[in-house]
């Protein structure tokens, strides 16, 4: 039976949030059938700036994606690998030295 909660965690600063985007909500929406547009605008205007950054960093994604795709093909034709070197990863077995660790015993004159 898997240990995780079901929800997810939500903490005070979650809560502060939501009821400050909800209050801000509310005053658009309430200014908004006042007569007053300027709070819906702005609503509008917080919408478009949320969809443009979230487009723009899918096409920077996108961007690094193709680059790499790209970029396998030329590290290939040098002769290089992508692929981390084996003897860079390291082991639970060291090696033995074929050096003699002991300590010398002392020269006597």
């Amino acid at each position: 039976m898997p240990t995780e909660r079901l929800l997810p965690r939500i903490t005070i600063y979650h809560l502060i949030m939501l009821v400050t985007v909800s209050a801000i909500i509310a005053w658009a929406v309430r200014t908004g059938f006042q007569g007053n547009y300027s709070g819906l605008k702005a609503i509008v205007l917080l919408v478009c700036v949320t969809i443009a950054c979230f487009v723009v960093y899918a096409a920077m994604f996108l961007l690094a994606y193709l680059f790499s795709i790209l970029m396998q093909p030329l590290i290939a034709a040098t002769g290089q690998s992508l692929q981390p070197k084996r003897d860079a990863v390291p082991t639970r077995d060291v090696p033995q030295s074929s050096v003699d660790d002991s300590p010398a015993p002392p020269e006597s004159r």
